[in-house]
């Protein structure tokens, strides 16, 4: 469920180094705890949503799914909770115990979103922001909460094998929100956890991250086995990353913010026990195409990464929550659509869209990116599925193609479908070629760090094969050296002095005297970056007063 609401500034010169800068969100390590090392992690996996009665069709498709997945959305304290889905004379819970089950039997990973706290009682405000954040400050929906989530670890564990609990899609970019867009951390964010009295979630803070607290513990107390998803909405900073046109809105300043705040959700630390396993996102809760049939295209995705919004972006978001968090990412919900067979007519069940062609003809970029797995599924009614949930058979549109001005889809969709599904076969025919195929080579590794360090006294320390020694300028007990900046290419640059001094060093040319700012007995010079090196040296240096 989606619900609306360029890299670092690039330097002067790739090489500059400077020792003391610090970056504004560190990345938080693997947690040696977590379980996502149970997931195939030897190239980029694919699962689809699939009901309780789906694996038939699965297996029929001759695909190598690794995933399915189910919600549990019906709310903790409502008749119709999912305790309730199976026959009345079976244990309540046995609907989930059933479903992870009959996926290990078929060789599939099972995945169960948990998505009950918008659909629990009593769910008062005026949107599902406000009906959320009033259930978790309801001691009483709280308790029941709780109680509901304690159940389905057991019932998990009762089942044995690997089980991912995907918790709260949406609800995490809400509070995020909450929290002046991920600037503050979810310690400030009120919940009912240690107050709403159940009796594992006692002297645990009443706040967002005692919340994420109190789930991580009682996965640890009850199912061991289940790896546990947090959630990484893209709209969760403020503005959203999947719709907004703006091509200067950066994917890596929203990644950190975002980063930011699910790490202090319980992926930086945990005092009750384990952290989150995984970091899920979504895409979209409709295809592109029935967002268009409903006013807007501002949904459709640029696949030449000129435009905005457009897949690199998503994909540089991606990376940077992947390095913040220090989690697999899985992209979870993805648009089934396609703009390959006449079946795509933009009408109930068959909308066109652009994302599952480009995951699949860019899975490396995926798993470069950080995404170990991708889920495709349709978010709400009428969205296009992979299987034939419209009911409608074999459809070929009488063999028109459908213009999509929005996809630039003029007459594309000339194919004709043999097989019911409702998006024409084409998942399962792209991913079932996929895995045809030999996986990919394993990355090569990144390259070794190489450059140089200073200190306060002026002295450039090498670290790196690729960076010899050099001498430069040195003021033992001096705590006067403000920079450095090194040459594109060779073993030289220049230290900074607090005077605006500059010292080469290495096989940097000289810099005359008087060729540069320079400010005797005051303390002031703050940096220094160079345009170039050779040919003339040519940089700038920056004063105290942003001169």
């Amino acid at each position: 469920m989606l619900r609306l609401a360029g890299r670092h500034l690039a330097t002067l010169v790739a090489t500059l180094v400077v020792a003391a800068s610090a970056a504004v969100v560190a990345p938080v390590a693997a947690d040696a705890a977590t379980g996502a090392a149970a997931l195939p992690q030897d190239r980029l996996h694919f699962g689809i949503t699939s009901g309780p009665d789906d694996v038939a069709w699965m297996q029929a498709t001759g695909v190598s799914w690794r995933y399915r997945y189910q919600y549990l959305a019906s709310g903790v304290n409502t008749p119709g909770r999912w305790e309730t889905w199976q026959d009345a004379s079976l244990p309540p819970g046995q609907f989930a115990l059933d479903y992870i089950r009959s996926s290990h039997r078929a060789g599939y990973i099972p995945v169960l979103t948990y998505y009950e706290l918008l659909q629990s009682t009593p769910s008062s405000g005026a949107d599902e922001a406000a009906r959320d954040y009033s259930n978790l400050n309801n001691a009483g929906t709280m308790a029941a909460y709780y109680a509901d989530f304690k159940l389905l670890m057991q019932r998990a564990a009762t089942a044995g094998g690997t089980a991912v609990v995907h918790v709260e899609p949406d609800l995490w970019g809400y509070l995020e929100q909450r929290a002046a867009n991920g600037a503050q951390p979810a310690s400030t964010i009120a919940a009912s956890v240690a107050s709403s009295g159940f009796a594992e979630a006692q002297g645990i803070p009443n706040t967002a991250q005692g919340f994420a607290w109190a789930l991580l513990k009682l996965r640890d107390t009850y199912a061991p086995n289940v790896l546990l998803a947090t959630h990484a909405s893209m709209w969760g900073n403020g503005r959203d990353l999947a719709t907004d046109h703006d091509l200067s809105l950066s994917p890596v300043a929203v990644g950190d913010a975002t980063a930011a705040f699910l790490n202090s959700a319980g992926i930086a630390s945990n005092p009750y026990g384990s952290t989150w396993d995984l970091v899920f996102n979504d895409v979209d809760d409709h295809d592109a195409g029935w967002w268009e049939a409903h006013g807007t295209s501002a949904h459709w995705w640029d696949p030449a990464n000129q435009k905005a919004p457009n897949f690199n972006r998503y994909l540089a978001w991606v990376a940077e929550l992947k390095l913040r968090t220090g989690r697999p990412q899985v992209a979870w919900q993805v648009p089934v659509g396609n703009q390959y067979f006449l079946t795509m007519n933009n009408t109930c069940g068959h909308y066109q869209d652009n994302v599952a062609a480009y995951f699949l003809t860019h899975a490396a970029d995926l798993a470069s990116a950080g995404l170990i797995a991708v889920l495709f599924g349709g978010g709400n009614s009428c969205t296009t599925q992979a299987g034939d949930a419209t009911g409608d058979g074999v459809t070929n549109n009488n063999g028109a193609p459908t213009s999509d001005s929005g996809g630039g889809c003029n007459a594309c969709n000339t194919h004709a479908a043999t097989v019911a599904d409702d998006d024409g076969g084409f998942l399962r025919q792209v991913v079932g070629q996929y895995y045809a195929g030999p996986p990919p080579p394993p990355p090569p590794p990144p390259p070794a760090a190489t450059g140089y360090t200073f200190d306060g006294w002026g002295g450039v320390h090498a670290f790196g094969a690729a960076a010899p020694a050099v001498a430069s300028g040195y003021w033992p007990g001096w705590d006067i050296a403000r920079g450095i900046a090194v040459c594109p290419g060779g073993a030289g640059g220049y230290t900074l002095d607090g005077w605006g001094g500059l010292h080469r060093f290495g096989n940097a040319p000289p810099v005359a005297d008087g060729g540069h700012a320079y400010w005797p007995g005051w303390n002031i010079a703050r940096g220094v970056v160079l345009s170039a090196c050779s040919g003339g040296v040519a940089g700038y240096t920056l004063d105290g007063w942003g001169g």
